[in-house]
């Protein structure tokens, strides 16, 4: 955890020895207008090196319900459900 003492930040416990490191603490303290207000602060740190980590390839999971659970046909509605867009682009199905 790292605290601020005096305009600049020193760390208070253990440094952190896992890949990511979370720590909270609680408080009471005045907010702006002095009344007493609870705190929390979590803090955040790791052992991973940002000058050398490479990010890995992202993994994209797509789904497309066709249903029909997440359409609706409400009249005068400008909008296509989602359900609508996947099955016929968004056109009434009887143009399609």
């Amino acid at each position: 955890m790292v605290a601020a003492r005096g305009g600049r930040a020193e760390r208070v416990g253990a440094a952190c020895e896992r890949t990511l490191c979370l720590r909270a603490a609680l408080g009471l303290a005045p907010d702006a207008a002095g009344a007493a207000r609870g705190w929390l602060q979590v803090g955040m740190s790791s052992t991973i090196d940002p000058a050398t980590w490479q990010h890995p390839p992202p993994t994209f999971v797509m789904t497309v319900d066709v249903s029909g659970a997440m359409q609706w046909d409400y009249p005068g509605d400008e909008y296509a459900s989602p359900g609508r867009l996947a099955l016929y682009g968004g056109r009434p199905a009887s143009r399609v």
